[in-house]
């Protein structure tokens, strides 16, 4: 009996992290990496003109957070499975992108098997994550008392409150001599735990929370 072949799409803005994914991917004759792209516009294109079975998709594109595209993609094809990838720690996002919309999250330190068996699941309609995430997934659906700003941390209010007063993440980056990728991915946190879409958003936060008074003290 011939087995389904997965088409993928492989998303990701490093040429050398989509060479290694595919080689990997590929190692499995039940997965073909159908298309890549480096970009979130490019990706979305892909989407609407390929028939695809997965998206493989990094969460830190240069042009588009990863969970503004994963909306964008479950707007246009609400069925088409995605799999988060990212470097950034399960702990940090997982939840946020399942919550979005996501089949599941893996790292991409993650072992070989992990990863396919991640990929086969997914795009077969089940939830990847790990045991503690799920356990993590359930409790937090009961109400919590903390505030969202309150799980950000020292620097992340720096930028939260730099953004919301009107600085470009260079400016940002030169007062707090960061380079601006490492402020665009405080920006890209900034944006899962508060729940924001953009930077209006993330003004807006700040000032129904009365946060620049308290970052003025």
């Amino acid at each position: 009996m011939t087995k389904t072949v997965l088409k993928v799409l492989l998303v990701d803005d490093h040429y050398i992290v989509r060479a290694g994914m595919r080689e990997l991917l590929q190692e499995y004759p039940t997965i073909q990496v159908a298309a890549e792209a480096d970009t979130g516009k490019e990706a979305l294109n892909l989407v609407k003109s390929k028939d695809l079975n997965l998206v493989m998709l990094d969460f830190n594109l240069p042009d588009i957070g990863g969970i503004e595209l994963l909306r964008e993609i479950k707007k246009c094809k609400p069925s088409l499975p995605v799999l988060m990838f990212s470097s950034f720690s399960e702990d940090e996002f997982a939840l946020a992108c399942v919550r979005a919309g996501a089949g599941g999250y893996i790292t991409k330190d993650a072992k070989p098997e992990a990863i396919h068996d991640a990929a086969q699941k997914v795009a077969s309609g089940y939830r990847w994550l790990s045991n503690a995430m799920t356990e993590k997934l359930i409790n937090d659906e009961k109400p919590s008392k903390q505030n969202p700003h309150d799980t950000l941390t020292c620097r992340e209010f720096d930028v939260l409150i730099g953004i919301s007063r009107g600085e470009s993440l260079k400016s940002i980056g030169e007062r707090l001599n960061l380079s601006i990728k490492t402020i665009s991915t405080h920006r890209f946190k900034i944006l899962v735990k508060l729940d924001v879409k953009s930077n209006a958003e993330i003004t807006k936060y700040v000032i129904n929370n009365r946060l620049d008074e308290e970052y003025s003290k």
